[in-house]
């Protein structure tokens, strides 16, 4: 094959490409960067397809205006290339900026001249045809301003391209396309710097037009294979950016010394400042105060036009390829409705502790000292009522009703002021459990539930029974106590019967204590816990199963109940118990005394912790203890 005959065959191909790549792309129009690499296309089989019509015209002056038509062809290349990149990127934003637009005069004066050029040499001179086989090509030398344009073209293409890398930096998802049309940019741009600055043997040549063919066929594998157009980069790209900008939380962003780089809309308005007026600032002079990018528990107090706010900062390192710091993402989340809440809490804590406690203290007192001198008064009353003939008068009948009276409201009164006192003492129950429990350690369950259950004080048979191998649980003891004592006490408000306690290993994780009555909690206040919040409707009638909910989420612990035969879980802070059916720690395997008092009984076998009737009311899952095979598995009862 002569090369005349190779650059035209390789012209013709890589027109009819191109165009069909131009057809290909016009389906993906909506999105974005499509048009704009449709445009590039266009330019290139306009290219293509001059220089191989002017391969076949032997004039000089009808191939000297084809030739120009050729450069109009390549003045649709660069800047719709570019424009291609920054849309398909997602920085879209940037080609709609007034400066940009100016970057079409290029194209524009490109035209302008090649149009002129036969007339004026504005771009080359010495424009001869030379005859190549059966084909004609053309020699001519560019001027100062050809060079510059040609070289400027390929310049603005190399900006297009290192925007694409960039993206396949950033987006691994989407690296293969943007790294095939990037790869497809090199035949292209290798010829045209030869030819532009003479390079070769044959310097007339311009191969331009056939490297295209090897462009096309790259781009159309990117297009048609990797899908490209269907998940670009843009949705992600922008995304991101809108995330920053729309969150309610002040971001700003920094260098790895301190300097914004930037910050969204909440920031500028929460410290009070104009965006592009931070740019370069120190962070702490913006914010008002010392922010150490290395620590994430700080909080700063700044005055805002709606008066003083506090935020928690979390700065997140910004790492680049290499691992190292570039930077750092700071955020401000605003605390100062939860600060607010959290002060209210404490001095409705302090007050329901101490003032109304004390109070309440004293009022109680008082009552027992007046129901007292009343009983006394009564018996008084009584000794010496009789009558000289033996009988009671009428007022000495009315006075007793009314002493009696009198006495049933003073133990009406009486009762109110010990459940109002009990209503502080579990206000001090909760701060010390929400507050934060003790490190957990191995703690003897049998030990635990014998003074759990001397805690509740129930008012009935409670019986206890723990498997001789009952391995040790990991909790705080207090913690523990605290919520098996308020379990077993809401468990005898709430069933009929003698309550049983069970213990023993549930899994080689958990160590599982199940509760057994006649009857079953209700299911509004199962409801209750397991929304996490009270309505009219569904609210517990005491504070006992909240306490042992947020108790067992303190000590991570699971903690459920079976209201009307279904399992709820309220707490789900630990392992998960297995239940089993062995005969091991059984409901009925100890003798509890009355009044609160619980015996703990060996319940022997080697893992079913579920009393003999089936599914247990209540069952607190805990953590085990690593290390030591079991736990003591008798012990005394209060």
């Amino acid at each position: 094959m002569s090369v005349g005959l190779g650059l035209f065959a390789g012209a013709v191909l890589a027109g009819v490409g191109s165009a069909a790549l131009v057809r290909m792309l016009l389906r993906y129009r909506s999105r974005p960067g499509a048009t704009w690499l449709a445009v590039v296309f266009a330019g290139q089989a306009v290219f293509c397809a001059a220089t191989a019509v002017g391969m076949v015209v032997p004039d000089r002056g009808v191939r000297m205006a084809i030739e120009a038509v050729a450069w109009v062809g390549i003045a649709g290349l660069a800047v719709p290339f570019l424009t291609f990149a920054l849309a398909y990127s997602g920085r879209g934003a940037l080609v709609r900026r007034r400066a940009y637009r100016l970057l079409w005069l290029f194209p524009a004066t490109i035209v302008s001249l090649a149009v002129a050029t036969p007339a004026t040499g504005a771009l080359w001179r010495g424009f001869r045809t030379v005859p190549t086989g059966a084909f004609v090509t053309v020699r001519y030398d560019l001027t100062p301003v050809g060079e510059a344009v040609w070289l400027a073209g390929i310049g603005i293409i190399a900006a297009g391209t290192v925007v694409l890398l960039d993206t396949a930096r950033r987006y691994e998802l989407y690296r293969t396309e943007i790294t095939a049309i990037v790869a497809s940019t090199v035949p292209p741009v290798v010829p045209a710097l030869l030819w532009a600055f003479g390079v070769g043997d044959l310097p007339y040549l311009n191969l331009l037009a056939v490297a295209f063919a090897a462009h096309v066929a790259v781009d159309a594998y990117a297009i048609r294979v990797t899908d490209m157009f269907e998940v670009d980069p843009t949705a992600r790209r922008l995304t991101e950016a809108a995330t920053l900008d729309h969150l309610d939380s002040p971001v700003v962003l920094v260098d790895d010394a301190g300097r914004i780089v930037r910050v969204n809309p909440a920031a500028a308005s929460a410290f009070d400042v104009d965006p592009s007026a931070t740019l370069k600032r120190g962070v702490d002079d913006v914010v008002g105060t010392d922010i150490d990018p290395h620590r994430d528990d700080q909080t700063v107090s700044v005055h805002a036009g709606d008066g003083r706010r506090t935020f928690a900062v979390s700065p997140t390192a910004v790492r680049d390829g290499t691992g190292g710091v570039v930077g750092y993402s700071v955020v401000f989340q605003d605390i100062t409705a939860q600060r607010t809440r959290q002060q209210r809490l404490a001095v409705l804590n302090r007050v329901l502790r101490h003032n109304i406690r004390n109070d309440l203290n004293v009022v109680l007192g008082n009552v027992q000292l007046a129901r007292e001198a009343a009983a006394g008064d009564d018996r008084d009353s009584n000794d010496g009522s009789d009558d000289s003939d033996g009988t009671h008068g009428t007022g000495g009948t009315e006075g007793i009703d009314g002493d009696r009276s009198g006495r049933a409201d003073l133990a009406a009164a009486e009762r109110r002021a010990a459940d109002l006192l009990s209503v502080a003492e579990d206000a001090r129950v909760v701060d010390e459990l929400v507050g934060g429990t003790d490190d957990p350690v191995p703690v003897s369950v049998a030990d635990a539930l014998a003074d759990a259950v001397a805690e509740a004080d129930a008012e009935r048979s409670v019986t206890v029974s723990v498997e001789s191998n009952c391995p040790a649980a990991a909790v705080d003891p207090e913690a523990l106590r605290t919520v098996v004592a308020r379990t077993v006490s809401a468990l005898v408000d709430r069933l009929d019967g003698r309550i049983a306690v069970a213990a023993g290993a549930a899994g080689p994780d958990a160590v599982a204590v199940a509760f057994r009555g006649d009857g079953s909690v209700p299911a509004h206040e199962i409801d209750a816990l397991t929304n996490g919040r009270e309505t009219p409707l569904e609210h517990a009638d005491d504070l006992d199963l909240w306490v042992a909910r947020w108790g067992a989420d303190a000590i991570g612990a699971s903690l459920s109940f079976a209201p009307d035969g279904g399992s709820r879980t309220v707490a789900d802070g630990g392992p998960a118990a297995a239940t089993g059916g062995a005969d091991g720690a059984r409901g009925d395997g100890g003798s509890g005394g009355s009044g609160g008092s619980g015996d703990v009984a060996d319940g022997g076998g080697d893992g079913g912790y579920v009393d003999a009737d089936g599914t247990p009311d209540a069952v607190l899952s805990l953590p085990r203890a690593s290390g030591g095979d079991g736990d003591a598995g008798v012990g005394a009862g209060d």
